[in-house]
């Protein structure tokens, strides 16, 4: 019996495990970078959205505030604590008192600063006092809104006494536009005689005010982020005028 014997040859390079070569190792690491990269980019683009995102929160709030402090010190403008010695439509034969707050700066039209007064004195002196005349305005260096807590004269002076309002490391405030719109009512149908021909102060004139302010700003760090707030006040005190004949 013959006993045939194969012999079998095989190729240890087939069968051996290839390690990663070269340039798939170098594409990996591409790879790898780019991922990276994607996500440190996606991760920055965030904070810096969300650092916008507060930014400008902080920028509404300041101006937010600012006007809501404004609107609510003007609506006490004119206000005079003896205001029942006004007796201009009673037909009395003494002579009326007189309102010595209801002026406001500007009276109509347009300007940057606002100046009214209101009594802060008790009792009542029936004189408008520094320490009465309040207002509004821009610091040109600083860029802050200021209050002012005592003053010369009705419009708004340099020279007055300054409280600033808002964060100057926050917004600088950019714009702030004062319009008074003022409307003139003739109250002589509320008057028991007819006014004598050509009498000067007959009729009485009752005259309402409406100030508009706009106020705008825009962050420090950021001067895209600019925000602006319109507010309406329609002015408690309105100014009368006049007198009714006497009886």
């Amino acid at each position: 019996m013959s006993v045939q014997m194969t012999r079998h040859h095989s190729s240890g390079s087939l069968n051996r495990p290839r390690g990663l070569g070269l340039i798939e190792i170098l594409v990996a690491l591409v790879l790898g970078l780019f991922l990276v990269g994607a996500a440190a980019s996606l991760f920055v683009g965030q904070l810096t959205e969300q650092r916008r995102r507060l930014l400008d929160v902080r920028v509404t709030q300041e101006l937010r505030s600012a006007a809501a402090l404004i609107e609510r010190d003007l609506r006490r403008a004119g206000h005079w604590a003896a205001a029942d010695q006004s007796l201009w439509l009673e037909g009395s034969a003494t002579t009326p008192a007189l309102n010595p707050y209801p002026a406001i700066h500007p009276a109509s039209g347009d300007d940057s600063v606002l100046g009214y007064s209101y009594v802060h004195d008790r009792p009542d002196n029936n004189l408008v006092d520094a320490n009465e005349r309040l207002g509004f305005r821009v610091n040109s260096s600083s860029r802050t809104l200021e209050m002012r807590l005592a003053g010369a004269a009705l419009a708004p002076a340099s020279g007055d006494s300054w409280q600033p309002l808002t964060d100057p490391a926050t917004v600088r405030i950019t714009r702030l536009a004062i319009h008074t719109t003022a409307t003139a009512m003739d109250l002589g149908a509320r008057c028991t005689l007819p006014c004598p021909s050509a009498a000067a102060g007959c009729p009485p004139i009752q005259t309402m005010r409406v100030v508009t302010i706009d106020l705008e700003g825009r962050a420090v760090t950021d001067a895209a982020i600019q925000r602006a707030l319109r507010s309406t006040v329609r002015l408690r005190t309105d100014v009368l005028a006049g007198q009714c004949p006497q009886a």
